[in-house]
């Protein structure tokens, strides 16, 4: 099995974990500070898929630095590292889409203070699907390579 850029238990994969920390808990972040996100259901799944991300990336960012740490190799649990990937992935997308049409709805309507961070969160959301996204295509070349 190949050690491409971005192979849990190496540093670049640690790196795009810890990207996909940043920005899923800066979008939480942004999107709990809104005055009433709670009364609208795009964003509170916003905030779940988030959430869920977070979990996810940084259960795999500690595993990648056990390995690190240990010198074990993971390329046993890619199967699962990719299903997880593109399972999460898949959720945030799905979560920063609908966030970013109602979003575009309540801009085009006349937004009150809280469009600014909305745009924010889903901007974030967005940059930590890039991150996961990358993350899952690189588990899916190690897949089908080894």
């Amino acid at each position: 099995m190949k050690d491409l850029p971005g192979t849990p238990g190496t540093l670049s994969g640690l790196f795009l974990r810890f990207l996909q920390c940043l920005f899923a808990s800066l979008s939480i972040m942004y999107i709990a500070s809104t005055a009433n996100f709670i009364r609208y259901t795009v964003y509170r799944y916003l905030a779940v898929a988030m959430s869920f991300q977070l979990l996810w990336s940084l259960s795999l960012a500690c595993l990648d630095v056990y390995s690190m740490v240990t010198k074990n190799c993971l390329h046993d649990l890619v199967r699962l590292f990719a299903t997880g990937d593109w399972l999460t992935a898949l959720l945030s997308l799905a979560a920063s889409s609908s966030s970013a049409g109602v979003t575009i709805l309540f801009y085009i309507g006349g937004c009150s203070g809280d469009c600014t961070k909305y745009q924010m969160a889903i901007f974030l959301a967005f940059m930590s699907w890039i991150t996961i996204e990358t993350s899952a295509l690189i588990m899916f070349w190690l897949l089908i390579s080894g």
